[in-house]
């Protein structure tokens, strides 16, 4: 398993991630202990360019153990915004699933383990341990 699963955080349809998510799961006190949050860019920057500007929100867990922790402060993150329509597009291993303020509890644990098993290395026909292509669903 990879050492320190990084998740992208986007709106369902693609935009970055509210800022507003990123304080919230910065503040909170059980994810502090088990993730951080950071902008990445979404591309290199061009020639003569400082930077692309900081466009994904990436989690970065210290375990997959952390994983329905994590989405579970997301989907209150949903909730606490006040809209039914609030969803966020958590991304890992090649997978994406959405959470949101309707996203229960028990939920969040079942999307926590389809996360875990995209996450997992991916054992060769020779049985050495790879790490999966997110880009291509195959082995590496």
């Amino acid at each position: 398993m990879t050492d320190r699963p990084a998740l992208t955080l986007t709106t369902v349809d693609g935009a970055p991630a509210p800022d507003a998510l990123r304080r919230f799961l910065t503040r909170d006190p059980a994810l502090q202990r088990v993730g951080r949050t950071t902008w990445q860019p979404l591309a290199p920057p061009d020639p003569g360019q400082l930077d692309a500007g900081l466009d994904i929100l990436t989690l970065v867990i210290t375990s997959a153990l952390a994983l329905p922790s994590a989405l579970d402060t997301i989907r209150r993150w949903c909730t606490s915004t006040g809209s039914d329509d609030t969803a966020i597009s958590v991304s890992g291993g090649g997978i994406s699933v959405t959470v949101s303020g309707a996203t229960t509890p028990e939920q969040a644990v079942a999307l926590a383990a389809a996360l875990t098993s995209a996450l997992q290395p991916v054992p060769d026909q020779a049985g050495t341990v790879t790490d999966a292509d997110p880009t291509s669903g195959a082995e590496a």
